[in-house]
């Protein structure tokens, strides 16, 4: 469901993936997505998903595919990156209505005390620039994603990524702080970068500690 059509102010959806494969293990996203995904550099198995988990990810890919690639018009939009929580873990989601310039906030709990978040960020070309330049972003576009922590440094997740298609799912492990929330952002070398539409590249994710 894409809270954002709906003309709120805000919306708040709590998202905790339960289904399993029939193996009765979590599935990986390596099954589910295969070459529109980046895997994550250290493991092979990649993110803990299951089939509802994916259902969602292919949601909020058409949502952002609407906005690039829009019908009835040539020039599109700048559709927010976000990032999806691994199976079993719960997120509350605050998304701002999507022309509310806020930054969109992620509650965090269940990931256990080592505070390592697994999770799958859906990264999109800007469709502002027309349909051919976002078509050929899709393929020769590198990004960035990085993180800042409650005292602000710097640390990389992903540096000049390369961009699969016009939405990117880009495995992430990221070190959460008990009870302080961090930043996430993202910025591509060619269709948009954090500063022409910060609350569009930026996620703030805060754990609670369990």
């Amino acid at each position: 469901m894409n809270l954002r059509n709906l003309g709120l102010s805000a919306a708040i959806v709590i998202t905790s993936f339960s289904a399993f494969s029939s193996s009765g293990e979590c599935a990986t996203t390596r099954i589910w997505r295969g070459q529109s995904t980046h895997a994550l550099p250290r493991t092979t198995e990649g993110v803990h998903t299951s089939p509802a988990r994916e259902q969602y990810l292919q949601l909020r890919k058409a949502y952002q595919l609407s906005k690039i690639f829009p019908k009835s018009k040539q020039t599109g939009d700048v559709p927010e990156f976000e990032i999806v929580a691994a199976e079993g873990v719960s997120a509350e989601y605050s998304l701002p209505a999507w022309n509310v310039y806020e930054t969109p906030k992620v509650k965090i709990s269940g990931i256990g005390p080592s505070g390592l978040l697994a999770a799958t960020a859906i990264l999109p070309v800007s469709g502002h620039a027309g349909r051919q330049n976002a078509i050929q972003w899709s393929s020769v576009d590198t990004y960035n994603v990085f993180m800042t922590d409650s005292a602000g440094n710097r640390r990389d997740l992903v540096r000049n990524g390369r961009s699969l298609k016009a939405v990117t799912f880009q495995d992430l492990e990221i070190q959460l702080e008990a009870g302080r929330t961090v930043k996430i952002f993202y910025e591509r070398s060619g269709s948009g970068g954090v500063g022409g539409f910060s609350s569009g590249r930026t996620v703030e994710l805060t754990w609670d500690g369990t």
